[in-house]
């Protein structure tokens, strides 16, 4: 996986969430729903502040909730589309 879109990601999560703490600490494993309190509502923002700050469209059907599970099911998806 590449560095530099996980680092992209984790600052886009930690931004929405107000809580630039949580930078350090996420990994590829980290759960968006039990680990970042973020539920569908805030996965939803979450999807449109990464397509507006990547300059990506994501299409429907990579937004799966296996896709969307953690950190770095999100970065794959993105990864798929740099």
């Amino acid at each position: 996986m590449n560095e530099i879109l996980f680092t992209n990601v984790t600052k886009i999560i930690s931004t929405l969430l107000s809580k630039p703490e949580l930078q350090k600490n996420m990994t590829k494993e980290t759960v968006l729903r039990h680990d970042l309190g973020i539920d569908s509502l805030l996965t939803m923002d979450l999807i449109l502040l990464l397509e507006e700050e990547m300059n990506v469209m994501i299409p429907a059907n990579m937004l799966t909730a296996e896709n969307l599970r953690t950190v770095g099911g999100i970065c794959s998806i993105l990864n798929g589309l740099l």
